[in-house]
């Protein structure tokens, strides 16, 4: 799999928000403008990081 980082711009809508097993990941997944998909995840308590989106091919 392959990734690349995004802009918030080409995001269409959050698909999900997921709590990863580790209990601490937030897993987020988008439906972007193009069609494809982009991941997000960062660590609770790092929110105020900035995180990139990255699209899968």
């Amino acid at each position: 799999m392959s990734t690349e980082d995004v802009s918030h711009d080409e995001v269409q809508a959050v698909h999900s928000a997921t709590l990863a097993e580790d209990g601490k990941t937030i897993v987020i997944l988008y439906d972007l403008k193009d069609g494809g998909c982009g991941c997000q995840s960062f660590v609770v308590g790092e929110l105020q990081a900035r995180h990139p989106i990255h699209r899968v091919q």
